[in-house]
């Protein structure tokens, strides 16, 4: 699997298998590098305007997955208005031949919130 659709795809999946499906299947992205700053509460910082939907975002997972990073992270982050918020984290360095695309659920306090993506995430 290495478009962006059929990883997010991959993600429903796990999320379903883990019993964890979000009330959305609306997406929007956000891409978290290593200094992606957090608050004091280890929430991510992030612009509200560097949310994409997939269709945008498509070209730059393809370079990221070309660029031979190690891993890239596909995380549920939460839910923000109707939207699902899938965070592409990536590691500080490349070296690698393939690229691993790793799946993750939402952290405790955002299924403790109802899926509210302010427990991850803090929009300025």
């Amino acid at each position: 699997m290495n478009t962006l659709d059929e990883n997010l795809q991959g993600l429903m999946t796990f999320l379903e298998n883990l019993g964890q499906m979000p009330p959305t299947r609306q997406i929007r992205i956000v891409e978290i590098d290593p200094n992606t700053p957090s608050d004091e509460g280890g929430r991510l910082r992030v612009m509200r305007s560097a949310l994409q939907t997939p269709e945008a975002y498509e070209c730059r997972f393809d370079e990221l997955i070309s660029a031979g990073l190690p891993w890239i992270n596909m995380s549920s982050l939460g839910i923000e208005g109707e939207f699902l918020i899938v965070g592409i984290e990536t590691p500080r360095g490349g070296g690698s031949s393939r690229t691993s695309v790793n799946y993750s659920g939402p952290s405790v306090a955002v299924l403790q919130n109802g899926w509210g993506v302010d427990k991850a995430l803090l929009f300025e």
